[in-house]
């Protein structure tokens, strides 16, 4: 199964950066493996808040749903950005069935 990314690109006419991230969406039902991709341009010292704890520019192992980051340059004007991780996962489906017994045989199932 092929998993499907997003980009966004966040631009803050207050600030001389650009903030471009890119989803992957979590494709499994136990251990979360979402990751979200930033690249800042132009490159330079960056300082990372993320929602969920992190303060890497990148981040993985992530379960669906909408993480923020807030992005900081060596002048201290920050920026801030939201990004989804979507959720790719088919979920097994439970299927059953009934067989009825003729009363002159005996049947294991």
């Amino acid at each position: 199964m092929a998993a499907a990314t997003t980009s966004a690109t966040i631009i803050n006419d207050n600030t001389s950066f650009t903030i471009t991230g890119i989803t992957t969406e979590n494709t499994s039902c136990l251990t979360p493996n979402g990751s979200i991709s930033l690249t800042i341009t132009p490159s330079g010292s960056y300082a990372f808040s993320w929602s969920n704890g992190a303060s890497l520019e990148d981040i993985n192992n992530l379960a669906s749903g909408s993480y923020s980051v807030t992005v900081t340059d060596a002048t201290s004007c920050s920026s801030v950005a939201t990004f989804t991780v979507g959720h790719n996962v088919v979920l097994p489906s439970l299927m059953t069935s009934t067989i009825n017994a003729n009363c002159s045989q005996s049947m294991v199932v």
